[in-house]
């Protein structure tokens, strides 16, 4: 059951008309009518409630997090969850030394990290929003031991998805802060170019791609597969130097 307020404007009359109904399902019934000042005040009513509902809300999701930090992250993460964030700043750490050493970088701000409870509050694994300026990943908790897309079969799946989100940090910090020239990149080259520094090579990326080759197909929408196989086709004769 929901109360709906409809407004019109009388210009010629100079004021304005409100009705007010009650609609259930596809029925409407008309429960009064307010006209004039009355309609004016009832309209500035309903405004502040609106107004006063959405501070609360944004107070209250504001509330709810808390933070801990150092001199490169960020972690927010929910009251009773001291212990996932102690982890995920730990791991921040290491997973940022582990990029160092492929791809040498220095970011002007400091990479915020959300941790959620479940994917029913995140409704994925793990995502990043990044460019010039800033860069938050959202990304399950260290301790959830629901499904990691796979990745739990590689061992330490949160330090791995970490990694891999992290690695677009200072790949599209360096793409959208030059001066001129492209702004972005193919899906292969980033997303297997943060699989390839992650480490995270799945028996299914070389699987997917051998399969597309023999098939003839070579439009299979798989920038994980692709990407990951072609860094490491590309870096083997680099590292075999070494």
């Amino acid at each position: 059951m929901y109360v709906l307020f409809y407004s019109v404007g009388e210009p010629s009359r100079g004021y304005l008309k409100v009705n007010i109904f009650k609609v259930r399902g596809t029925h409407a019934l008309k429960l009064g009518c307010e006209e004039g000042m009355k309609a004016k005040s009832l309209i500035c009513l309903l405004l502040i409630v609106f107004m006063c509902v959405s501070i609360q809300a944004v107070s209250a999701e504001s509330n709810d997090w808390l933070s801990k930090e150092n001199e490169y992250f960020v972690v927010k993460y929910h009251p009773g969850y001291e212990a996932d964030a102690d982890v995920t700043l730990e791991t921040a750490l290491l997973v940022r030394n582990i990029t160092l050493e492929k791809y040498p970088h220095s970011l002007p701000f400091k990479v915020v990290i959300h941790i959620y409870t479940g994917t029913e509050e995140l409704g994925r694994n793990a995502v990043i929003y990044a460019g010039s300026s800033s860069a938050t990943i959202h990304i399950l908790k260290p301790s959830w031991t629901g499904s990691w897309g796979g990745f739990e079969k590689l061992g330490d799946p949160f330090r791995r998805i970490l990694n891999h989100e992290y690695v677009h940090a200072p790949v599209y910090y360096d793409l959208y802060s030059k001066p001129y020239g492209y702004k972005d990149s193919a899906g292969w080259f980033s997303q297997g170019l943060a699989e390839y520094i992650s480490g995270n090579f799945l028996s299914s990326y070389e699987k997917n791609v051998r399969e597309a080759v023999q098939g003839g197909d070579f439009t299979v929408d798989e920038p994980y597969s692709w990407g990951i196989t072609s860094w490491s086709l590309c870096t083997k004769p680099l590292d075999s130097k070494r």
